[in-house]
């Protein structure tokens, strides 16, 4: 009789869900496994990695699976899967910690409440800490940096199986690769920590849409964006998609609880309008219920 509870932690080719574990977001990378095993602790994942080695099995580390070459997965190779590690900590000096399973939709999720903004990225599915390990473009990247700049400490499981805590202080070498050098590459992530920014009391994001534009007044349109924002203007971020005859542009802008205040270029640009638009402005978006968080060793808490 097949063990079900092993089943669920370490799926194999004859398990049921294996079809649908194995799949990544990208659904052109059709590749099949020779196991997934999913790490609810640093233990999991040191003995899963451990046991790789043993078996001379190639290991390939998966959080959110959607990196689009499909490097998190591959044909005969042990996958180790960090997507239960789903714990969130806040403390009182607004330091962040999540785990390596932690997506975007949960972290925004997490620290709206408490008004911090994060510069990470703008699918909510995406993992947050893969995505760091990346560098990490967001919309509030120009006024925060990117999300790896944030970052102030690493806990990963290294090929011996060893955990190591990698920051400025320790293994100074490591923790700068990790900012960017891509995930999977040098360890098992199993946590994150960043330095949060301070708290705003606004932010909006706007769609703009241009449905009839040719390839010229998408150029002068981009130069025109580009002219504004040039100069001290980094409340604002944008994302350029479609091509002509559709430009669909994106922007958020942030404003601090103090300081900040809109200036006569938000007027200056309104009216640079190259051709009939649809623009529609969504102070705040809902967000699905977040998964439960006691399946891990340590809950979403805060101190604050």
């Amino acid at each position: 009789m097949m063990n079900t509870d092993l089943c669920s932690r370490i799926i194999l080719p004859y398990c049921p869900s294996y079809q649908s574990a194995r799949q990544i977001f990208n659904r052109s990378i059709q590749k099949c496994p020779s196991s997934i095993i999913y790490c609810r602790n640093d233990d999991d994942a040191a003995q899963a990695v451990c046991y790789g080695a043993s078996q001379k099995q190639e290991i390939r580390v998966r959080s959110g699976g959607h990196n689009y070459e499909g490097y998190c997965i591959g044909n005969g190779k042990m996958t180790v899967d960090t997507s239960p590690l789903k714990g969130i900590q806040l403390d009182s000096t607004g330091t962040l910690k999540i785990g390596g399973g932690v997506s975007n939709r949960e972290l925004y999720h997490f620290l709206k409440q408490y008004g911090y903004p994060f510069p990470s990225g703008t699918c909510p599915t995406v993992n947050a800490v893969g995505l760091t390990q990346g560098g990490g473009w967001g919309h509030s990247s120009r006024m925060y940096g990117l999300a790896c700049d944030s970052l102030v400490e690493a806990e990963l499981i290294d090929a011996s199986g060893r955990l190591i805590t990698a920051s400025e202080e320790s293994h100074p070498d490591l923790f700068w690769a990790l900012r960017g050098g891509g995930g999977g590459n040098f360890g098992v992530v199993t946590s994150l920590s960043y330095r949060l920014t301070p708290v705003v009391s606004h932010v909006t994001y706007v769609d703009i849409e241009y449905s009839r534009i040719d390839d010229l007044t998408a150029l002068r349109f981009f130069q025109t964006w580009q002219a504004w924002t040039t100069g001290n203007e980094i409340r604002f971020a944008v994302l350029l998609s479609g091509k002509p005859p559709k430009l669909t542009l994106q922007f958020t802008r942030l404003l601090k609880r103090f300081g900040l205040q809109d200036d006569s270029r938000m007027q200056t640009f309104q009216t640079a309008r190259l051709c009939r638009s649809s623009v529609s402005s969504r102070p705040e978006r809902r967000v699905p219920p977040m998964l439960p968080w006691h399946s891990t060793p340590w809950a979403a808490k805060s101190e604050l």
